[in-house]
């Protein structure tokens, strides 16, 4: 991608690929590629189960930390390719 890329410099699209590409390769993309996989309802399926297990068996402390690290998830779900789109577009310059 990065090649063809490179040789059609016009093409907004094609570089647009190449660089979601390269940020979809990074290994600190791994577990949203595995996300990736399944469909957003799914996801939050399994999460509201989870987290229903969770409250109903394990005590409070067990319980804010599993949300809190689901949470952080989240953020970092939503951040970082925002992040790494940015930096993978400034160190293409």
């Amino acid at each position: 991608m990065r090649r063809a890329a490179a040789t059609n410099l016009d093409d907004r699209e094609l570089a647009l690929a190449a660089r979601r590409a390269a940020i979809a390769m990074l290994p600190v993309m791994w577990p949203l590629r595995l996300l990736s996989r399944f469909a957003w309802w799914q996801v939050a399926l399994v999460t509201f189960v989870a987290l229903r297990l969770v409250r109903a068996t394990m005590p409070e402390p067990v319980q804010i930390t599993v949300a809190a690290v689901w949470v952080a998830f989240l953020v970092y779900s939503w951040a970082l390719p925002a992040v790494l789109t940015a930096w993978v577009k400034r160190r293409a310059r």
